[in-house]
């Protein structure tokens, strides 16, 4: 990971058999982006898509050179996608955000205006998830806890849209191959001591519908890691772990 000068603002995210609205988030975020005065940048990692995501991001990145893709031959999880395109990005600010359209990234600029108080990092909370019934209800549970278990007051850890200062993704050690990258982040964070700030933020619709089944599965392994990072942060605060 690198900070070029140049870069004011990086967009990142992972992108998983989009294919069907890939290039309409794509596209709006251009958009949105090229309001922006400063300089930017987004990257997308394929995750291993099996369906037509890699080409379609392909051919839009040779439409715009703001727009960078890294590749991976096979599916290798949420949070190992993103975490690769946050070591490939070079603005002085990262923003983290999901492709599946649930998220408007204009609302960015709200999180920066938040983090120019003088916190290290603003997450979005969403005031109103537009999910299915299921997955809102395990979201809520998972959320509590994390609340419970971690000392966190915050209103929605897993909440994908972010902002980071560059110097505090540079400091943290990611683990998570899944989807509690972003509460992964926030919980580390808060152990390392870094200032964390809250905005409301709009939810959408999911561009595509999701089995059941995968909810069930992913709060599962959910609850699995965040064991795993439970013992983790003991062993980092008895200096066992040297690393976050």
């Amino acid at each position: 990971m690198s900070e070029n000068n140049n870069i004011y603002l990086s967009v990142v995210a992972p992108a998983y058999n989009e294919e069907h609205s890939i290039v309409k988030v794509v596209r709006e975020w251009l958009n949105i982006l090229a309001q922006e005065k400063n300089t930017w940048e987004i990257i997308i990692t394929n995750d291993g898509s099996t369906d037509n995501t890699g080409s379609i991001l392909r051919t839009l990145a040779q439409e715009n050179n703001h727009l960078k893709i890294v590749s991976l031959d096979t599916n290798k999880g949420c949070g190992y996608a993103l975490h690769q395109a946050i070591v490939q990005s070079q603005g002085h600010y990262v923003v983290t955000i999901d492709a599946d359209g649930q998220f408007d990234l204009s609302e960015y600029s709200l999180l920066l205006k938040k983090l120019e108080e003088g916190y290290d990092i603003v997450t979005g909370f969403r005031h109103k998830k537009i999910d299915s019934i299921l997955r809102t209800l395990l979201d809520r549970i998972l959320h509590l806890i994390v609340k419970i278990s971690f000392d966190i007051s915050l209103k929605d850890t897993n909440c994908a849209l972010k902002i980071f200062k560059r110097g505090v993704l540079e400091k943290i050690q990611v683990d998570s191959k899944g989807y509690s990258i972003p509460t992964e982040l926030l919980i580390k964070a808060k152990a390392l001591g870094y200032r964390i700030g809250e905005v409301r933020i709009t939810h959408r619709q999911r561009l595509r519908d999701e089995s059941k089944l995968k909810a069930l599965k992913v709060s599962w392994q959910m609850i699995v890691f965040l064991l795993y990072l439970k013992l983790k942060l003991y062993l980092f605060k008895t200096g066992v772990v040297k690393t976050l």
